[in-house]
């Protein structure tokens, strides 16, 4: 399952809170990597090993994967953006929800 899928699986929340919390995962996961990488570039430029040639191989696959993964939301997220239809129904459901939350009727219900 992509994080993408895994955000949207909540039908708790709007469409900008499912933004904000991708880019807060997303953004946690990059603080992580850069937290890491500056202790291993400084140990690789003080002394080249295998080891710290290794972790830093590891620290740039993992660093791959997540570019991956932020241009796959981009793409999925404007995807969205881009279907006028699925926008407008997300926003009508979203409309409906509120209307719904606010006068408690059930005849608002199709």
């Amino acid at each position: 399952m992509c994080l993408l899928e895994f955000v949207w699986l909540d039908d708790d929340i709007t469409l900008r809170e499912r933004h904000q919390k991708i880019l807060r995962i997303l953004l946690s996961w990059a603080a992580e990597l850069e937290i890491e990488a500056y202790p291993l570039l400084d140990a690789l430029t003080s002394k080249i090993s295998t080891l710290n040639l290794e972790r830093v191989r590891r620290l740039k696959s993992r660093l791959v994967v997540l570019t991956r993964r932020v241009q796959k939301v981009r793409d999925e997220i404007k995807q969205l953006m881009d279907g006028d239809g699925d926008m407008a129904k997300m926003y009508l459901t979203e409309k409906k929800r509120r209307m719904e939350a606010f006068y408690g009727d059930q005849s608002l219900q199709g």
